[in-house]
């Protein structure tokens, strides 16, 4: 059997860099360990250009869904006897547009959607500002249009559902709750709508591999404002900072957001801030005694689990419907209703 997993964008599919990077790597390498053949598919970029790696293929156009990659996908399609295509980013219209070519070539399609289904919904106006010119975002305030805006959204949102259903021969998602937001928000149901949830990184430690307190608070992730609120994250530490002066913050990731990170760290004097980049995160969850998570919305939240295995305690935002299938509240980690960044701080400092 012959597989491909897809990601537009996906660099050389890191798994340090990236939760859906991270899934597509482990679910490859159990796949070849059973004897199929596993390609990797991503869109052309700076970082994968002189990439050598055994079944790697890359889509020669930047644009996702122009007619050279959709020319290309098609020849890669029948020359490799792919049996089953697999489109991690089933949520975008440009992946929709490029998959018709996996569905003209009658090859199996599943599309997976690696995130929560109603909190993109709820959160969408913070999304919005982030993501739009300022003018556009001025106009909505000055005519108080968020309403439309939220409306235009789900309309918008309810065709991709439809299409990325229709077309796929399944349609993954993580919990049986995102099933029902699907129903509930959207009026979609569908048999062919399967629930995966997410494989483990590592094994768990035992509990006589419990580590003694290390005083490290550890944030593993993307460094962006939207979603993952790193503005927020910083405001915390600020206050930890001057709470508990024994006490370090190690930051694993990059992203858009580390410049205002950098500039923010040092205009508040946050010595005990170490930004490590993108690195493996084994050592750190081993070495941290608190994860920290203050995102808008998650999808799953693999660092969830790796924080578990590790013995480092989630403390986190209830930021997704089915949270509490990842952290037993109180016992596992906890969970921090309403986004209430004071009740964080308190618990943290608890």
């Amino acid at each position: 059997m012959n597989v491909c997993f897809y990601q537009p964008h996906a660099g050389l599919f890191n798994a340090t860099k990236g939760g859906v990077a991270r899934i597509t790597r482990i679910v490859k390498e159990e796949l070849e360990s059973m004897g199929v053949k596993v390609f990797l598919c991503t869109t052309i970029g700076d970082s994968n250009r002189n990439y050598t790696e055994r079944h790697y293929f890359i889509l020669p156009n930047a644009i996702e869904d122009s007619i050279e990659n959709k020319l290309a996908l098609r020849d890669f399609l029948l020359k490799e006897e792919i049996d089953i295509f697999i489109n991690q980013f089933a949520f975008s219209s440009p992946s929709l547009n490029l998959m018709e070519v996996v569905v003209e070539a009658k090859v199996k399609l599943v599309n997976a959607h690696h995130n929560c289904i109603r909190c993109l919904y709820e959160h969408y106006p913070f999304i919005f500002r982030t993501n739009r010119p300022k003018w556009q975002t001025k106009i909505v305030d000055t005519f108080g249009l968020w309403p439309l805006v939220k409306y235009l959204f789900i309309k918008e949102s309810k065709k991709k559902w439809l299409r990325g259903i229709n077309q796929s021969d399944a349609y993954v998602l993580y919990f049986e709750s995102f099933k029902q937001e699907l129903k509930d928000l959207y009026g979609v149901e569908s048999e062919k709508v399967k629930i995966i949830t997410n494989p483990a990184s590592f094994e768990a430690c035992s509990v006589n591999d419990l580590k003694s307190i290390n005083k490290k608070i550890v944030y593993v992730g993307r460094i962006v404002e939207n979603q993952k609120r790193i503005d927020k994250l910083l405001t915390l530490w600020k206050r930890l900072h001057h709470t508990f002066p024994d006490w370090t913050f190690d930051l694993v990731g990059d992203g858009s957001y580390m410049g205002k990170v950098r500039h923010f760290v040092k205009e508040n004097k946050l010595d005990r801030v170490f930004i490590h980049g993108f690195q493996d995160p084994l050592n750190y969850w081993k070495e941290g005694d608190i994860f920290t998570m203050t995102s808008d919305f998650e999808g799953f939240g693999m660092v969830l689990v790796e924080a578990q295995a590790m013995g480092a305690v989630p403390v986190v935002f209830d930021c997704f419907s089915a949270i509490n299938e990842v952290i037993d509240n109180g016992q596992t980690g906890i969970i921090i209703a309403d986004y209430d960044e004071e009740k964080m701080f308190q618990e943290v400092s608890n």
